[in-house]
Order: C-alpha cells, then sequence, then structure tokens
C-alpha cells in the first residue's frame, strides 16, 4: 500500500508504463555505479562524523552551543549512514536475508532512517536559528535570556528530537512482520549466475519468508495521513525554515561587512577586535554553507513529495531516482568535515592535535614560522591552563614533532570580548 491506493488500477499501470518508458534509460547508468559507490561514500562518511565527534568534545570546543549542535548532527549522520551501509551490504540472495533477524532489521532501518534524517535536518534549522538569534543579540542593546548557552543548545536539540519523532510516529505504526512460511527459493538465487547459487543447490529447495506489510487496521486513508504528516512535517516544513534562515544570515552577513568597511575609513580598528569580528564572519559563512548543502540535498525530495501528494503517480519518479537521491543524501551526511576542514583554523588545528599521535609524518608541523590563533571563551587562568597543555602538546611530549613557543594575550575588556591564544610554530 503507498499513496496512489485509491487509484485506478488502470491510470496506475498507464503511469508506470510511461515513467518507465522516459526514465529507466536515463537512471540506468548510474545505477549499475551505485552499488560501488554507496559502501565508499558510507564508510568515508562514517570515519568523517567519527572525526567530528572526536574534535568538538575536546574542552576547548565543547564550550560553544553551535558545536554542541553540530555533535549531536555528527552523532545522527554517522548512525544513520552506518546502519544504510549494513543493509545495503545485504543482498536478496543471500542467506541472510531470509532470516528472522534480518527482517527485524529492516523494520528497525525503515523506521530509524526516517528519524535519524528528519532529526538530523531539524537540528540544522535549530543551528541555524541559534546563530541568527545570537548575531541579532549581539547588535541590540535590549537584553533578555541568552541563547548563546549550552542550555540553548540543549532546549534546541530537545525540540529537534520533539518535532523528529511526531512526524515519525505514524511510520512507527506503519510496518508489521509477516511471516509466509516455506517458500520455494527465488530461480534468481540458484540461476548459473546467482553468487549465492552454492548456498542453495545442494539444500533444502525452501527457504522461511518473511516480509513487512501494514498492519489489519491500516488503510487508504492512515497512508495518505503518514505521507502528508512525514512530508510537511519532516520535509517542507525545515527546507522553508532554512531557506528563511539562510536568507536572514547572508543579510547580516552583508550588513557586518558593510558596516566594517565603514569603518575602516573612519577610525582605526584595534587588530584582535578586527580578527574577532572576521572569525565571527568565518564561523557565519560556514554555517550557511552548512545550510546550503542541507537545502540543495533535501529541497529536490521536498519538491518531489509536494508533487506526489498533488499528483500520486509522481511517485514512480521518485522510485527512479531513488538511487540518485541516497546518494545526495550519503552526500549530505558526509560533506560537513569537509567545510569544517576548509573554513575552520581552530578546527584544524584541534584534528591535529587530536590525531597526531597515529601519524606524526603526516601531522607533523612545518619548520618555519606559523602562527595560529585559537578563539576561546576561557577565562584568564583557564587560558593560562590551555597554553601549558598545547606547549606539552607541540613540543614532543604530545602528538607533534615541532617545538612551540605560547603566548596568551587575553582582551580583559569590560564588554568581556573573546580571549586569545597565540601558538607560534618555530
Amino acid at each position: 500500500m503507498s499513496v496512489l491506493c485509491g487509484l485506478n488500477k488502470s491510470v496506475i499501470a498507464v503511469a508506470k508504463k510511461h515513467y518507465d518508458a522516459v526514465l529507466t534509460d536515463i537512471v540506468l547508468p548510474y545505477r549499475e555505479v551505485h552499488r560501488y559507490v554507496r559502501p565508499v561514500i558510507c564508510v568515508v562518511g562514517v570515519l568523517a562524523n567519527i572525526a567530528i565527534i572526536l574534535v568538538l568534545l575536546r574542552p576547548v570546543m565543547r564550550r560553544s552551543p553551535i558545536n554542541i549542535l553540530l555533535i549531536v548532527i555528527a552523532v545522527f549522520d554517522m548512525t544513520l549512514m552506518a546502519t544504510y551501509f549494513v543493509f545495503g551490504a545485504i543482498e536478496m540472495c543471500n542467506p541472510v536475508f531470509f532470516s528472522y533477524a534480518w527482517i527485524v532489521y529492516t523494520q528497525f532501518y525503515a523506521i530509524f532512517s526516517v528519524f535519524a534524517h528528519s532529526a538530523s535536518l531539524w537540528l540544522t534549522v535549530v543551528m541555524a536559528g541559534m546563530r541568527y538569534l545570537i548575531l541579532r543579540q549581539a547588535r541590540s542593546s535590549r537584553g533578555g535570556p541568552s541563547v548563546d548557552s549550552t542550555r540553548g543548545a540543549v532546549i534546541g536539540v530537545i525540540i529537534a528530537m520533539i518535532i523528529s519523532l511526531i512526524g515519525s510516529v505514524p511510520n512507527f505504526l506503519r510496518y508489521n512482520i509477516i511471516d509466509h512460511g516455506a517458500r520455494p527459493v527465488p530461480s534468481l538465487c540458484t540461476a548459473e549466475t546467482s553468487t549465492y547459487r552454492r548456498h542453495f543447490v545442494n539444500e533444502s529447495s525452501t527457504v522461511n519468508a518473511f516480509s513487512l506489510g501494514r498492519p489489519e487496521w491500516w488503510n487508504c486513508g492512515w497512508e495518505r495521513f503518514n505521507f502528508w504528516t512525514s512530508g510537511m512535517l519532516l520535509k517542507i516544513m525545515p527546507c522553508v525554515l532554512l531557506t528563511i534562515f539562510m536568507a536572514l544570515l547572508v543579510r547580516l552577513l552583508v550588513e557586518a561587512r558593510q558596516r566594517r568597511n565603514r569603518l575602516r575609513r573612519t577610525i582605526h580598528t584595534d587588530t584582535n577586535r578586527r580578527s574577532r569580528r572576521s572569525s565571527a564572519e568565518r564561523t557565519t559563512t560556514m554555517l550557511i554553507l552548512i545550510v546550503l548543502v542541507f537545502l540543495v540535498t533535501e529541497l529536490p525530495q521536498g519538491m518531489l513529495v509536494v508533487a506526489t501528494g498533488i499528483q500520486p503517480t509522481v511517485l514512480f519518479i521518485m522510485s527512479h531516482f531513488g538511487d540518485v537521491l541516497d546518494l545526495l543524501s550519503l552526500i549530505n551526511s558526509s560533506f560537513n568535515f569537509v567545510l569544517y576542514c576548509t573554513m575552520s583554523a581552530q578546527f584544524r588545528l584541534q584534528f591535529i592535535l587530536t590525531f597526531g599521535a597515529c601519524c606524526k609524518r603526516c601531522f607533523a608541523m612545518p619548520r618555519d614560522t606559523v602562527t595560529t590563533f585559537i578563539t576561546s571563551r576561557a577565562a584568564p587562568n583557564d587560558m593560562k591552563s590551555e597554553c601549558a597543555r598545547l606547549t606539552t602538546e607541540l613540543n614532543g611530549n604530545g602528538p607533534l614533532s615541532a617545538s612551540v613557543v605560547l603566548s596568551a594575550s587575553v582582551d580583559e575588556s569590560p564588554n568581556g570580548g573573546d580571549q586569545r591564544l597565540a601558538a607560534t610554530a618555530v
């Protein structure tokens, strides 16, 4: 049963024949490649998200509420790609495919994948909204509860989880395991070209057959309710909100740069303050790119959901482009690591400090002088301890072999500006 339920069978048959004739030749070349591309992206994505989690869990990184949200997003992306890797690894004729344990895992994946993907999407919405509110509060003189806090991040995570759970409830109830008993082995599995032929030729000619069905009370009305609930709440709404927040963040970024250019022409600005503004703009730019990647990968699916709701036969387009949509989701789940490494000098340094011991030659710092600034909101005493810790790590007792001179430059202005730690490798 699908969103096509209730339509005339002849209409469904004509639509299927039409879309098969138009789209099969278009998607077939990639369909052959997808089985090889999928596991590679999954493995790389899982490792990349593990690296993100370990780096952002370092003390100097987890102080930021935005980083807390990024950690939770990485956890969901990692588990989603890991479960998808297992799901795609078991082919139809694999003996495991006919086991009860596998149908239970299939049911789990069908439920969990929807929840995890929607949670990651809504967490990105929360992150974009939080960044916008932080920048608005920084520009406004009015008081109020600070959004830039761990408490704000935790509340944002809870909100994203609740929305994702509500949108996934119909999907939780949609599946039911059906036991068909002993059935003949499919001819595809016993063919000469089958990789798994040896598992069935000399054994019993039957296998236990299980499938995922619908509960007896599940009818066409429930199917359409599930479609629109998940489509609107888990696809359309977050895409619309991401578009709005991205536009607002871009506007704030443009205004900040225009204001900075005016100040440069009129007054002399302190070097540390200019650097802090530049760092804030880089953070905002990185978050805009994260939101943009989500939009590029999720918006096509959202548009197809709306089109299918209006014209149910569009579902055949989604089925033909299923592998392409899977690829977009996989890229979305693994691309954040590239953005962090290219956009954040602090992330790159903490990545080196975290994984430098694994490969000193790969992560050894050059002998020429390199100056790296780490932005922190630590108190002056904490900054001194951070200097001592980094000195220990970078001077041979830690993962890096370069000798390093560290000095702390603390801005103790009345407004409590960011503190800065200068690490110079020589």
